[in-house]
């Protein structure tokens, strides 16, 4: 049997279709049910008080909205008593709750008491242990989590993450990410897949979390394929794993010869601000895609040393290309080169307004030398070269200052 695979686009526009035409049916239903109503007291009350059709009819509606009004009053002052008794009633559970959790922490069986307690109110008891779960770790952390299972918060919160409201799943992802390694790997698993991105984001963290090598792997592997966004929310979780990604995983796809790929392979590696083990980036500073060559280009000062990465830069420097120039004086101006020096004077003359700010914010690194030839641009006719210069000798003052500030 042939499956056809329904496109992402269409099963959205299908979604806001059905969502649409809910609204609408709920709102004629509702019209009708109100019209219904005001016939209704007109033919059976004021009908038989006048026989002016027209006042009959809008006593009949002044009359509904009264009681509308009168209803919705007692509904909310039945619903504020309520949450009032609710809250009086989980200030006196809490401690209890609280003190429960600490003792089965230290050793004692509390798990008959706290299933009684759940009786009482389980949101209760399982915020409780939520609290304790996010401060605690190692064996604290396995005997809470086992205190969950027991209690079958466990089982609720990986039933939850099939659940259609995107924040009950989200709720429950994270709540299982906070478990010990090994208690809801499958439910995160399946989270992990899902069509909201901050789902499957808080999966990747929990994975991340709780997991070595093969779980870095395995949460970086489709993170290719996913939306920037994702990316963006897991830069900082990733970076954790920076050396075992670095191993096997991105020379791998670095490997490959899939240029797109290569690229956000680089782009992600540079966000992490890492300190990195990748040889490979210093090979592709000599690719033949010039994005690909200023990817790694600025990825230098991450993965060699200065004096490695000097030969390279100057190369870049030299080779005419606005965004390899650009990246060149942007690695340069990382790892203070002085050799640059010349090379960066010339780039000064470049048409592009972006290549020259960042060969003067290079020379601005770049010590006395640096600064003097800044210094001699400012004097030059060239207002453009001449206000960068100035912009880059005012950096070190400025950061000056800001610090003095803030002391």
């Amino acid at each position: 049997m042939i499956r056809l695979r329904v496109p992402g686009w269409v099963t959205r526009r299908a979604s806001i279709h059905r969502t649409r035409t809910f609204i609408l049916i709920e709102t004629i239903l509702t019209m009708a049910t109100f019209l219904g109503l005001v016939w209704l007291i007109h033919r059976r009350i004021f009908l038989e008080l006048t026989s002016n059709t027209p006042l009959s009819l809008a006593l009949s509606l002044l009359v509904l909205q009264i009681i509308s009004i009168i209803t919705q009053l007692f509904a909310s002052c039945a619903a504020k008593s309520f949450d009032e008794r609710q809250r009086r009633r989980e200030a006196v559970l809490i401690p209890v709750v609280r003190k429960a959790i600490a003792e089965h922490i230290a050793g004692d069986d509390r798990v008959p008491e706290l299933r009684a307690l759940q009786k009482k109110s389980s949101e209760v008891v399982e915020r409780c242990l939520i609290e304790f779960l996010s401060i605690v770790d190692g064996v604290t952390r396995d005997t809470l989590s086992e205190l969950a299972r027991s209690l079958r918060y466990v089982s609720r919160w990986e039933a939850t993450v099939y659940a259609q409201d995107r924040r009950s799943r989200k709720k429950a992802t994270e709540y299982l990410g906070m478990l010990s390694r090994g208690y809801g790997k499958a439910a995160l698993r399946v989270a992990f897949c899902d069509p909201a991105a901050l789902v499957r984001t808080a999966a990747s963290r929990a994975l991340l979390r709780n997991g070595g090598r093969a779980e870095a792997e395995e949460v970086f592997r489709p993170l290719l394929d996913r939306p920037l966004v994702d990316r963006v929310l897991l830069a900082n979780e990733l970076a954790d794993h920076a050396g075992d990604l670095c191993s096997q995983a991105l020379p791998r796809v670095l490997d490959s010869g899939h240029m797109n790929r290569s690229l956000l392979v680089l782009e992600l590696a540079l966000a992490w601000e890492r300190v990195l083990h990748l040889p490979m980036a210093r090979e592709l500073t000599s690719h033949p895609s010039p994005e690909l060559q200023a990817a790694a280009l600025r990825l230098l000062p991450l993965t060699c040393s200065a004096a490695e990465a000097e030969p390279y830069i100057l190369r870049a420097l030299d080779s005419g290309h606005e965004d390899v120039v650009a990246a060149a004086a942007f690695a340069g101006a990382k790892l203070r080169l002085p050799g640059s020096v010349a090379f960066l004077k010339r780039v000064l003359a470049h048409s592009d307004a972006g290549i020259v700010r960042e060969a003067c914010s290079a020379l601005g690194k770049l010590g006395v030398v640096g600064r003097r030839t800044l210094e001699d641009e400012i004097l030059k006719a060239d207002q453009r070269s001449a206000a960068y210069a100035l912009e880059a000798l005012s950096q070190p003052r400025l950061h000056a200052v800001a610090a003095g500030a803030g002391s």
